[in-house]
């Protein structure tokens, strides 16, 4: 009895292996020999060992030599349930198409870097985001390494400009408080001012808002130039229709996920308006009797020693130590900058990632599960690719 139920066993595994089906060693379901999953019990199926070729006619199949080892077969192992394959670069059919576009943004990059950085600062990203559908190119200083390195140096560039002095308001003319006997102030010129020596201000950091301003700027000369061009807008980049219908889901998730969206508080900035000095780096001196940057000297007079103010500028005062004449210190809270980090980004000027995509712009197809098929036919919602982007955050990776 036992020997029949062991033969038919045998018999029944012969069978099973001569059609190609598998089954799963989890719950016993059969399933189709090209699938990586168990459609019932959605569990991990191992791979098929690959079937020994038929010895051509004439060529018996020799066995190994006594005491040598059997041939090790390598079988190619599927990706994981769930887990988008890797991406397999365009090839031909996009490079020729891919390759001038690049080409092109950084061009208009090296242009403009001087006289717009907040628009060239916008090319290097949209070169960025197209450098990825292009093979890799090996070394430092050349492909995406030399985007990046571009990227970096606008977004330092496009936050400083001209700063005006804050003690003359940018017209460079000194002003000096003067105190007068009847009680009464005024305000008198002093020739320059001596923060700025008549300059009127100087070249530095710019304020968050004024840093913010200049980005949004530079963003909306950017999408009038491509829009001019005729080009469609993925993401935040850029692109010819053409390359634009060819691109498969994962391709799209790559370019749009390239550069992160702008934070919603700071605008790229990285920077938030201090809330102490209300951007301008200084406040005002806390020395006591400091007035204008001058220390006050009392002098008494008369008979009954009644106490007379002086005149600001009279050769009596003495500078102050604690702001040398300036009438301001820098501000404690964001040491003279203007702007403190942002609480929402970090400081980083990004939006933040998305949580349910990781940042990658594509998730696994609900539908099909990440295999492409539903009941043998072709899944309607990814189109046989196993993933789609990511609808919370519309596949840019930014929440």
């Amino acid at each position: 009895m036992k020997m029949r139920i062991l033969v038919s066993v045998l018999f029944l595994a012969a069978s099973v292996w001569a059609q190609g089906i598998r089954i799963c060693p989890k719950c016993g379901v059969e399933t189709k020999p090209q699938a990586d999953v168990c459609h019932h019990c959605r569990a991990k199926l191992p791979p098929v060992a690959p079937r020994p070729a038929a010895p051509a006619p004439g060529h018996p199949q020799t066995a190994p030599a006594p005491g040598a080892p059997a041939p090790v077969a390598h079988p190619q192992t599927a990706p994981a349930p769930g887990t988008p394959a890797p991406l397999a670069h365009p090839g031909h059919h996009l490079d020729h198409l891919v390759k001038p576009e690049v080409e092109e943004s950084l061009r208009e990059a090296h242009a403009l870097r001087e006289k717009q950085p907040a628009v060239a600062l916008c090319y290097y990203q949209n070169a960025l985001a197209l450098q990825r559908l292009l093979p890799p190119s090996p070394g430092v200083g050349s492909g995406t390494e030399a985007i990046a390195q571009g990227i970096r140096e606008m977004l330092v560039q496009s936050q400083r400009g001209w700063v005006p002095c804050p003690k003359c308001q940018g017209s460079g003319v000194g002003r000096l408080m003067l105190k007068k006997r009847d009680g009464h102030d005024s305000m008198g010129p002093m020739g320059k001012c001596p923060a700025c020596a008549g300059q009127g201000g100087a070249v530095g950091l710019l304020s968050a808002d004024r840093a913010r301003v200049a980005f949004s700027q530079g963003r909306r000369e950017f999408d009038r130039r491509e829009i001019a061009k005729g080009k469609v807008k993925l993401g935040q980049a850029y692109l010819t229709p053409a390359i634009r219908d060819r691109l498969t889901t994962q391709q799209c998730a790559l370019v749009m996920s390239a550069n992160p969206r702008p934070c919603d508080a700071c605008g790229l900035t990285g920077r938030q308006l201090c809330n102490a000095c209300r951007g301008r780096g200084t406040m005002k001196c806390n020395a006591p009797d400091c007035e204008n940057g001058r220390i006050r000297e009392h002098r008494r007079s008369g008979s009954h020693g009644v106490v007379r103010a002086t005149r600001m500028n009279d050769p009596a005062h003495d500078l102050c130590p604690v702001c040398r004449g300036s009438g301001e210190i820098p501000c404690k809270m964001c040491n003279g900058a203007g702007g403190v980090p942002c609480k929402k980004c970090g400081g980083n000027g990004n939006a933040p990632v998305c949580r349910k995509c990781d940042g990658t712009g594509a998730v696994t197809c609900g539908r099909c599960k990440g295999i492409g098929e539903v009941r043998g036919k072709p899944c309607d919602e990814c189109r046989r690719q196993g993933i789609v982007l990511c609808r919370t955050c519309g596949g840019d990776g930014s929440k």
